[in-house]
């Protein structure tokens, strides 16, 4: 068991690598615009929590959480020695510490859920697939702006990350309308979340969002998800939203 762990640490490190090898050499050769660079980051994104996921069907708890601890040294490393640029690169003018929380997040979700590893699977999923679709969709159709502490969203790109979340749920087999609810408090996180932080929030709370959906009666979890909308509804008072 030790060994086979072992042989699938070094295969999954060197699978990661290869993306992040190849990942820089395309930002250097072929990003010459913000929104290609975007596009790239988000394709290593999606890369990297596929690998992820791999992980969960190969390692036990130590060796995926030293894997995480791998790529989270990597990060800091990269970002303070700029390279790996799909790694840390971001339109936010503030800076991104996207990668920083997105393996930090996963480290707790590692030691909380690691029996039940479908929750942190589901929880890759979103971040990896639904984050990256809306952040692309609000660069193409930037429809009804928003901004949360000079971090641009769209309405658009979280309706597609509420629909590409409903789906993930649905090929998981969860009912039809809990999915629904799932889906669109996963979708207010993601829109309030600013600065790579999303990559915290929504690692963090899918895996609690999913125990609670399957384990209340709809009309119970009905009302968590209405004071969960009204707490996070508070601060948009001080928020412009507008066409673009």
């Amino acid at each position: 068991m030790l060994h086979t762990n072992i042989v699938y640490l070094i295969i999954l490190n060197l699978f990661f690598i290869f993306v992040y090898l190849t990942s820089e050499f395309l930002f250097k050769k072929e990003c010459k615009t913000n929104k290609s660079k975007e596009y790239l980051r988000k394709l290593t994104h999606i890369e990297t929590s596929i690998l992820f996921i791999l992980a969960t069907f190969t390692l036990n708890q130590f060796f995926f959480i030293l894997l995480v601890i791998e790529s989270l040294i990597s990060v800091i490393v990269s970002k303070y020695l700029h390279i790996f640029h799909s790694l840390n690169d971001s339109r936010s003018k503030k800076g991104n510490w996207g990668g920083i929380f997105y393996a930090l997040a996963l480290i707790i979700i590692a030691l909380i859920f690691y029996k039940q590893t479908y929750l942190i699977r589901e929880a890759l999923l979103v971040t990896g697939i639904s984050d990256s679709l809306a952040a692309l969709t609000g660069i193409n159709i930037p429809i009804k702006q928003y901004n949360i502490l000079n971090d641009n969203k769209s309405i658009m790109g979280t309706f597609i990350f509420f629909i590409s979340t409903t789906f993930i749920f649905i090929a998981s087999n969860i009912n039809y309308i809990p999915t629904m609810i799932l889906a669109g408090i996963l979708s207010i996180t993601e829109s309030l979340s600013f600065n790579g932080s999303d990559n915290f929030t929504l690692i963090l709370i899918t895996p609690i969002i999913l125990i609670l959906g399957w384990g209340y009666d709809l009309i119970i979890f009905s009302l968590f998800l209405s004071i969960f909308v009204l707490l996070l509804l508070f601060p948009l008072k001080k928020f412009n939203i507008k066409s673009k």
